[in-house]
């Protein structure tokens, strides 16, 4: 139990030290998209703790198809206690009818009341509202090697094949003569030194660079006076824009290698200043910039951790792939050597539709030496890489994708070459895959490329011993590209989700299709993979490394074999025995493959269609910490100690009621002293949808009104959430706040004595049915008084 104590102090202290941060320095700590440390590589980690943080009154607010940005906003700027709106970014309407901005006035102070006024504006309806959040920038610590410094020849081995390249065939698209010339890529993310010689050295038609758009300037803050977009795309002073378009596209160089799809145009959309500053408004302007200015396949590897697919950046990708037909690929994210688990994939890679990628270890890591690059097999290579983020998401749906060679890959950067690790380099060699498949087959739709890249893929054995790695970390398995340019079947599924144990489904059907001009023999099999096991059973918290686990699902497949003709199909069930013997407090998830052998001939083809589900009742998994670790504190005390009970709080009186103020009280243990405010905290085990945080009355006081009290869903008498209550789509980790006396509707709770509940809506719960709520009521209560301070 001390323990745990111990890991809630460690957690709530980090980003306690976030929130006390100024913005801009919170937004230099490093982002999440790329992974582990090594000598003489770059690499970009995110602080465990470090949390993204809304900006100060400022909100992106999405409006029902026929309403506009314009009168929206014009309604708002009308209504009382609204001094200013500044706008920052209205949106496409055919893509995502929505507009972010800034408010200020009095009717800020009480952020609810804004945001019940911000949904109720007369005569416009609003589909959702969403808090701007801080993005931190991505950073890569490593060595940069200058093009001055390096031979002109620095490549020891010229005939050697490019190790990221050989693992998933790009290199013998190449031998046939494809580097994707006809496809045009767009890239979200820092910017890019199109000077970069491998790079093109040019910006603009006829370059390497041929378009993009640099939507913050050098100085944004998060101001959005700050902002200063302008045509050029350029930039230095970070660098991992320039990473991810070598990835994609370098050019012939001393070092001897070139990007997967050289023959692409990329168009790259700068979304960090150079002051470190991003926010989810600006990416999600840059993904429809990219979208409209004709990308042929969108790229991000910037974003936040989640592990929900209805967070604002993950919707807008996924909105944009399904209305454009744009392929969207984004980086599964990263974690610094565990820390966040299963069901933690990054937005905007959570998004519905939109491409997830996580990363593989490269089978040779490329040094630098005095005579250039040299390559050493690695013992780690082909294996998932541990700093690759988990999925499924929170609502089931199946994270990642597929993985693509993301650790320790040679590239550009600004003014030179690295070598770098994260899924941030998994995800840019995805998309110039992409773009190889179309050479070959043409231009496709998100779904199509999806699935012909599932089927196709390699499943990836587990690194530390036997069986195949868990599907929820490698998803259909490593890409390859040339059996899926030529494959002549097509499979009606990229992947089958059986669910949890309460909601399993029964059984699948799928088709597989010959579209080939000869009969092929097929024979189905099930692979194994291993379970991982999510949270810790004895106490339900996540495990930030999760546990493999080698008890395995079984799968009955009808028919095991079938000859298909050509034009013709056939129909496969399949159905599953989720792993025994596995703890169900565990939520333990499962998976392996169907396996399928394709024989035509003397040719003979291997396939695969992924599956997953959880050995366990998701609703029944409670997803609040455990009672003693809920608990208040002074907000002046940096040990966090919990307070004991029927302390008293002495708050500044709120400005519409002085009446409640009283004599400030000095002399009395169990007195707060005047103007310190309570802080509390939250510790979310394992996702939740919805999380309430009420208020409600233990005794009234005899010199004060009488709180107003209602029946919440659960049955329970509540004064109301507390201001900044309820949150949604909330993740795996502790959190806590201060609280100045506010209910979420504006008002005050009186004078009095009271206690709180934490109510976390469970997985798959129904917000109505008070079963489905986690519940923890606070174990100490507490005295609330008004003083003047």
């Amino acid at each position: 139990m001390e323990h745990a104590r111990l890991n809630l102090y460690h957690q709530t202290w980090l980003i306690r030290s976030v929130i006390n941060m100024s913005w801009l320095r919170r937004l230099a700590l490093p982002v999440l998209l790329a992974g582990a440390a090594l000598p003489v590589l770059a690499d970009d980690t995110v602080p465990q703790g470090v949390t993204q943080e809304p900006l100060p009154n400022t909100y992106i607010v999405e409006l029902e198809d026929g309403e506009t940005t314009k009168a929206y906003l014009e309604a708002l700027r009308a209504e009382p206690g609204v001094d200013e709106v500044t706008e920052r970014f209205a949106y496409s309407p055919s893509l995502f009818n929505a507009v972010s901005f800034e408010v200020k006035g009095s009717l800020t102070s009480t952020p609810d009341s804004l945001r019940r006024r911000m949904e109720d504006l007369p005569e416009l309806r609003v589909r959702h509202i969403w808090p701007v959040e801080a993005v931190p920038a991505p950073t890569y610590p490593g060595e940069v090697f200058s093009v001055d410094s390096l031979a002109p020849n620095a490549r020891r081995a010229a005939a050697e094949a490019f190790p990221p390249h050989e693992m998933i065939q790009v290199d013998k698209l190449h031998d046939l003569g494809y580097a994707g010339n006809s496809t045009r890529i767009g890239v979200v993310d820092s910017g890019v030194d199109w000077r970069h010689p491998a790079l093109g050295g040019c910006f603009g038609p006829g370059c390497l660079i041929e378009y993009g758009y640099d939507l913050v300037g050098e100085n944004y803050n998060g101001d959005p006076t700050t902002l200063s977009p302008d045509e050029d795309p350029y930039e230095q002073c970070n660098g991992h824009g320039t990473l991810v378009s070598g990835v994609i596209a370098a050019q012939h160089n001393q070092l001897g290698f070139i990007g997967a799809a050289p023959g692409v145009r990329l168009g790259v959309y700068r979304t960090f200043s150079c002051a470190g500053a991003s926010s989810t408004d600006v990416m999600i302007a840059a993904i429809i910039r990219a979208a409209e200015d004709g990308s042929d396949i969108i790229t991000m590897s910037v974003g936040h951790h989640s592990g929900w697919a209805g967070t604002p950046l993950a919707a807008a990708m996924s909105r944009v792939s399904k209305l454009t037909g744009i392929p969207c690929v984004a980086a599964a994210g990263n974690t610094d050597g565990g820390g966040y688990g299963v069901f933690s994939a990054a937005a905007p890679s959570s998004g519905e539709g939109v491409l997830s990628i996580g990363s593989v270890q490269s089978t040779r890591t490329p040094t630098f030496g005095p005579d250039g690059v040299t390559y050493v097999p690695s013992d780690s290579g082909g294996f998932v890489s541990g700093f690759s983020l988990w999925g499924p998401t929170h609502e089931g749906h199946f994270k990642p994708q597929f993985c693509a060679p993301g650790g320790q890959i040679l590239t550009t950067a600004p003014g030179g070459y690295t070598v770098t690790s994260g899924t941030s380099f998994a995800a840019p060699i995805t998309a110039a895959s992409i773009a190889l498949l179309f050479d070959v087959r043409g231009k496709m739709s998100p779904a199509e490329v999806e699935n012909i890249l599932a089927i196709t893929s390699k499943p990836v054995p587990y690194g530390g011993g036997d069986g195949n790695e868990p599907v929820a970390h490698q998803g259909a398995g490593m890409i390859q590209v040339l059996d899926a340019a030529y494959s002549t079947t097509r499979i009606s599924t990229s992947g089958l989700s059986f669910n949890d144990t309460e909601f399993l489904v029964p059984e699948h059907e799928f088709t597989i299709s010959n579209n080939g001009d000869a009969p092929v023999f097929y024979e189905l099999t099930h692979l194994e993979a291993l379970s991982a096991e999510a949270v810790w059973p004895a106490n339900g918290y996540r495990r930030s490394e999760p546990e493999y686990l080698p008890q395995v699902s079984s799968l009955k497949i009808e028919p095991s074999s079938i000859t298909i003709q050509p034009g013709a199909k056939a129909a496969v069930r399949v159905s599953v025995t989720p792993p025994e013997g596995v703890n169900a407090a565990g939520l333990p998830v499962y998976g392996g493959f169907v396996s399928i052998k394709a024989t035509t001939g003397d040719e003979v083809a291997a396939l695969s269609v992924p599956y997953l589900g959880v050995a366990a009742v998701m609703r029944e998994h409670h997803v609040l910490a455990i009672p003693e670790q809920f608990y208040f504190w002074r907000e002046d005390d940096p040990i966090m100690l919990a307070l004991p009970d029927n302390v008293v709080f002495q708050l500044p009186v709120p400005v519409a009621h002085p009446d409640w103020a009283r004599d400030p009280v000095l002399d009395a243990d169990n007195y707060i002293p005047p103007g310190i405010l309570p802080a509390w905290n939250f510790w979310v085990r394992s996702g939740s949808r919805t999380v309430r945080y009420e208020v409600f009355s233990i005794a009234p006081s005899c010199r004060g009104p009488k709180p107003v009290v209602y029946e919440n869903v659960n049955g329970d008498e509540t004064l109301g959430n507390f201001a900044g209550f309820p949150r949604h789509f909330e993740d795996m980790r502790g959190k806590w706040f201060t609280w100045t006396g506010q209910l979420a509707d504006g008002t005050y709770a009186p004078p009095g004595k009271y206690g709180v509940r934490l109510y976390a809506l469970r997985h798959f719960g129904d917000y109505n049915n008070p079963a489905d709520w986690s519940v923890n009521e606070h174990p100490q209560h507490f005295g609330l008084s008004y003083v003047e301070v």
